[in-house]
């Protein structure tokens, strides 16, 4: 039967349009971390809310899934922190403790400091952020909104 209607992938311009290019770019990603030969690939689909490929990894002897890779539809990049991390394959292909690979892994988020000191700001919100250098601002505090109050006050 052919098909009317071009695939999503080719309508929304991706590079990796085909189960197969996506299978082929995850099985060269798992060459690299040396587990090509005890995984295989379930199914792959194209995820075209995140523009992404989801390529479900599954054991070789059970076909059970356990991971996956997350491929950019429109690089061909494997997407790090979708992908289901190489430490965590390895564990789980090992009967490994995956608490462990978990706990090493979680490092304290550093978020970098303003360069701008106790500063306040008073203006057009746009015209004010538009002003501001990118990653200044490290709390916002805004009243409640008393834009259009009557005047009335209320005894409690």
């Amino acid at each position: 039967m052919a098909r009317n209607k071009p695939l999503v992938s080719e309508s929304r311009n991706y590079i990796v349009t085909t189960v197969a290019q996506a299978k082929e770019i995850t099985s060269s990603w798992l060459q690299e971390i040396d587990l090509c030969n005890v995984v295989v690939f379930g199914l792959p689909e194209v995820d075209d809310r995140y523009h992404v490929w989801r390529v479900p990894l599954c054991y070789r002897e059970s076909n059970a899934r356990m991971g996956e890779a997350v491929i950019n539809a429109y690089t061909t990049e494997i997407v790090p922190e979708k992908t289901t991390r190489p430490e965590m394959l390895e564990a789980r292909i090992l009967k490994k403790d995956e608490e462990r690979v978990v706990a090493k892994r979680r490092i304290p988020a550093a978020y970098p400091i303003s360069s701008l000191r106790n500063t306040v700001g008073l203006s057009d919100c746009v015209a004010l952020i538009d002003e501001m250098p990118a990653a200044s601002v490290d709390l916002v505090f805004t009243s409640p909104p008393y834009f259009n109050q009557t005047g009335k006050t209320r005894a409690f």
